[in-house]
């Protein structure tokens, strides 16, 4: 199996979602996330760069997919 890091790019790549765990155990990586979680949770994350992604729905095999 790849690292996160190589799973993530084929994801991206593929124009995919993803969401990642992050363990405490990963050095200084856990406190900064935590950290810019807490900075910036008060006003819905509204300061951080963000994209708007569109998505549409299709039919297929009787179940709609987006």
């Amino acid at each position: 199996m790849g690292t996160q890091v190589a799973i993530a790019e084929q994801i991206v790549d593929g124009n995919g979602h993803y969401i990642l765990a992050l363990k405490a155990n990963q050095d200084g990586l856990f406190q900064q996330v935590m950290n810019c979680v807490e900075e910036n949770i008060s006003d819905d994350f509204a300061c951080l760069p963000s994209e708007r992604l569109e998505e549409s729905s299709k039919k297929s095999h009787g179940r709609t997919d987006s």
